[in-house]
């Protein structure tokens, strides 16, 4: 009962190091929503309904890719357990990271293409639909860097490297929270552009 005992506590803090980083960086990306809500919110209840109704759109597009993109996890774990880390892992993640940049710009297309059809008919107030399709236009943008970015975390994840995943994930956190703060109020001499800004906050900071 000893050895249990002493071989469950070796395993949960194994997976503790690994699923920990992972678990931080999941709530850094909800810590996003959770800002990009607080921060439109602020600008009261037209902001906060264009960037409600964009951001779950989106979701429907990031959730697609970040699907498709996982493969790369058990494929570059396939490799890196049979010892070809070396000279096959490289190959793959560059060949994925070219899928990856064609994938994004067909998420910013079709994030483009289905914002005013879908969101002019969702019974909101005119203005308000209108400056949420503005939003997710800036929004989908970020496609392009989400799309690397699945790459580069499921590759790490493959190789048991999950730190990665954590320091990006609050650098995003803290990037999109400033640059909320500059593009949508209008500080350090930009422009406010309101729920548009916060579009563009988060795209850069993907």
């Amino acid at each position: 009962m000893a050895a249990f005992d002493q071989n469950f506590r070796a395993e949960a803090r194994a997976n503790l190091r690994l699923a920990g980083p992972l678990i931080a960086a999941q709530m850094a990306g909800i810590g996003m929503g959770v800002v990009d809500t607080i921060m439109a919110g602020r600008l009261g209840a037209e902001a906060l309904a264009a960037v409600a109704v964009g951001s779950n759109l989106n979701v429907i597009f990031f959730v697609f890719f970040m699907g498709v993109l996982m493969a790369c996890s058990p494929i570059v774990a396939h490799r890196a357990g049979a010892g070809e880390a070396d000279h096959r892992v490289g190959g793959f993640v560059r060949e994925a990271q070219l899928l990856a940049l064609l994938l994004g710009a067909l998420w910013v297309l079709l994030a483009h293409l289905t914002a005013a059809p879908v969101l002019m008919h969702l019974g909101l107030e005119p203005q308000t639909a209108q400056t949420a399709v503005d939003f997710l236009k800036a929004y989908s943008w970020s496609g392009l860097g989400m799309s690397q970015w699945f790459v580069l975390r499921f590759t790490a994840e493959g190789v048991g490297e999950t730190a990665p995943t954590l320091y990006s994930g609050l650098l995003g956190l803290v990037s999109n929270a400033f640059l909320d703060w500059v593009f949508m109020y209008g500080h350090l001499g930009f422009p406010a552009m309101g729920a548009v800004g916060c579009g563009w906050a988060t795209t850069i900071s993907a």
